[in-house]
C-alpha cells in the first residue's frame, strides 16, 4: 500500500513539478558560487530564526506551498480513475491517517527540509524559541495536509467542516460579472484565503519598514501576491471553456471575452489597492500605487492568455507563474511600473485574440 501510494502522489507530483524545482533551485543556489550560496542561505536562516517577523513572513510563504501541496493531493484524491481509493475504508482510522500523513509529508518535504536546516542554524546561534515554534507550524502543516486529505476522501463518513455558508452577491445578470459570481459563490474559500494572505503579508511589511512603504518593496511583494491570485487563473479558464462552453457559440467578440478576465482581477485587486492607498498615500504617489494596480491585473491577464495555449493546459503552469514571477521582478528593476503595465496588457490582449480561437480544452 505504501508504494502504492509512493507512486501515484509523491512520484507523480515531483515528476509533474520537475520544472518548477529546477527552476526554484537556479533562483535559489544557481545565480551564486556555492560559498556564496551557504553565506546568503545562512543569513536569511539566521534571519529567519532570530525574528518574529521574518518567521511570519516565511510561514505566510510557506503557506502558499502549502495550498500547492493540498490541491494536487486532492487534485488526484478525487480523480475518478483513482476510485480504487475508496477502498482504503477497510482500514482502521488511525493507520489510514498514518498512512496519508507520510504521503503529505513526502509532498510536502522540500519546504520542510528547509525549515529544519534554518532551524539548525538557529539552535547553533544560541536560539531556541522561534525555531521549535517554526518546527511546531511544520508538523501542523503537515498533519493539516493529512487531515484534509483523509476528510476529502469521506474514509470516516464526516460532512466538510470547511463549508462556509451559501450566499451569492447580486452582480448583473451578464456575461461581465459571469467570473465574479462563480468565484463569490463557488469558490469563495479560496478567495477569503489568498485576501487573507496578501493582505497579511502587506501588514507584515509595514511592520518591518516601521510603518513606511517603499516602492521597491511593494513592487517586489505584489509578485508574490500576484502568484498567489494566479490559482484562480486555472479555475477560470476551465470553468468558462467546459461549462459555459456554448458561450462560445454565441456572437460575442474575443476582445469581449478578454474583458470578462481583465474586469474580474481587478475586482479582485481591489482589497489591496484600497490597502496601498490607505496605508501608503503618504509615502508613495498615487499614481504609483495606480500602475501597481495595473501591472497586477495586467500580469494575471496575461497568465490567462497563455493558458489558452496547448501547452500550458496541463502540467506546465506552475512553470509559467515561476517564469512570470523572476521575469517580471527583472523587468522591474529596468522599466517604469506603467511602462510594464501598458505592455504586458497589450501582450496579453494580443495573445488572447490570438490563442482563443484556437483553444481545444484540456
Amino acid at each position: 500500500m505504501n508504494n502504492t501510494l509512493h507512486k501515484l502522489f509523491i512520484k507523480r507530483y515531483y515528476e509533474q513539478n520537475a520544472a518548477f524545482f529546477l527552476l526554484l533551485l537556479l533562483a535559489l543556489f544557481g545565480l551564486l558560487n556555492a560559498h556564496d550560496a551557504l553565506l546568503f542561505h545562512r543569513a536569511i536562516m539566521t534571519a529567519l530564526t532570530g525574528s518574529w517577523k521574518f518567521c511570519c513572513i516565511t510561514i505566510l510563504a510557506i503557506a502558499t506551498y502549502l495550498i500547492k501541496c493540498i490541491a494536487f493531493c486532492l487534485a488526484v484524491a478525487t480523480d475518478r480513475s483513482n476510485g480504487f481509493l475508496r477502498e482504503l475504508e477497510a482500514i482502521p482510522v488511525s493507520r489510514r491517517f498514518l498512512l496519508l500523513f507520510r504521503v503529505f509529508t513526502g509532498v510536502y518535504l522540500p519546504a520542510m527540509i528547509y525549515c529544519i536546516a534554518a532551524c539548525v542554524v538557529g539552535f547553533s546561534e544560541g536560539v531556541f524559541i522561534i525555531p521549535v515554534t517554526l518546527l511546531l507550524v511544520q508538523l501542523v502543516m503537515c498533519l493539516f495536509g493529512a487531515w484534509t486529505l483523509l476528510h476529502k476522501l469521506r474514509f470516516d463518513g464526516l460532512q466538510s467542516i470547511f463549508k462556509l455558508p451559501e450566499y451569492s452577491i447580486n452582480f448583473k445578470s451578464s456575461m461581465e460579472f459571469m467570473l465574479l459570481q462563480y468565484s463569490f459563490h463557488s469558490k469563495k474559500g479560496a478567495i477569503l484565503a489568498i485576501k487573507a494572505f496578501s493582505i497579511g503579508l502587506l501588514q507584515i511589511m509595514i511592520w518591518a519598514n516601521e510603518n513606511v512603504l517603499y516602492k521597491e518593496s511593494v513592487c517586489v511583494l505584489m509578485m508574490f501576491i500576484i502568484s498567489a491570485h494566479a490559482l484562480l487563473q486555472q479555475q477560470y479558464v476551465s470553468f468558462s471553456e467546459s461549462r459555459l462552453r456554448f458561450l462560445r457559440n454565441l456572437p460575442f467578440s474575443a476582445f469581449y471575452r478578454f474583458s470578462i478576465y481583465a474586469l474580474t482581477y481587478a475586482v479582485l485587486f481591489l482589497p489591496e489597492l484600497a490597502f496601498l492607498f490607505i496605508n501608503g498615500k503618504e509615502s508613495i504617489p498615487i499614481g504609483v500605487i495606480a500602475s501597481i494596480y495595473a501591472l497586477a491585473v495586467a500580469q494575471l491577464s496575461l497568465c490567462t492568455s497563455l493558458l489558452f495555449h496547448r501547452w500550458f493546459q496541463r502540467n506546465n503552469y506552475t512553470v509559467l507563474i515561476v517564469a512570470m514571477f523572476f521575469i517580471a521582478l527583472i523587468l522591474i528593476a529596468s522599466l517604469q511600473v506603467w511602462v510594464m503595465a501598458m505592455l504586458e496588457g497589450a501582450l496579453a490582449l494580443a495573445l488572447f485574440l490570438y490563442f482563443f480561437g484556437k483553444y481545444e480544452g484540456a
